[in-house]
């Protein structure tokens, strides 16, 4: 969760900086589960069988069919709904497929950043209206960079 956000306005290069890093990459917008999707054990094992009898010609089809319904209903069971967490997917659209800002887009500030945090050295970082923050860490800060 975002939490600690300052509702202060910022204005001037570092806002273009920051939205022009999120523009180049709209892609960094990811659902949080996007990382974390492995399937169990237990699905790699069935597959493992599948496989295998898939390899042996004695193997009855009715056998490999269950498996396969099997396999698929585990699948199934491992979907989260968060996979398509239509923050994210607002955030994408909002950012891809924009050409580079001149200015700051406030529409575009006012749709997509849920607060502004501040830190005690003075960086500013981003919380998206998906919780995601921007940039990660402090120092990552496209507003660190030379032209």
């Amino acid at each position: 969760m975002c939490t600690g956000g300052s509702q202060k306005r910022i204005d001037g290069p570092h806002s273009v900086k920051y939205s022009n890093a999120l523009i180049s990459k709209p892609d960094i917008f990811q659902t949080p589960i996007a990382h974390y999707n492995h399937l169990p054990i237990q699905v790699r094992k069935i597959t493992q069988d599948i496989h295998r009898l898939m390899d042996q010609p004695s193997a009855e089809p009715d056998e490999i069919i269950a498996l396969i319904f099997e396999r698929a209903q585990l699948q199934y069971e491992c979907l989260e709904p968060i996979q398509y967490d239509p923050a994210t997917l607002k955030l994408q659209q909002l950012y891809s497929n924009r050409s580079i800002l001149e200015q700051i887009d406030e529409k575009l500030f006012r749709e997509s950043i849920q607060s502004i945090l501040l830190s005690s050295t003075g960086a500013i970082r981003l919380c998206f209206i998906n919780n995601q923050i921007y940039p990660h860490n402090e120092g990552e800060s496209p507003c660190n960079k030379k032209e």
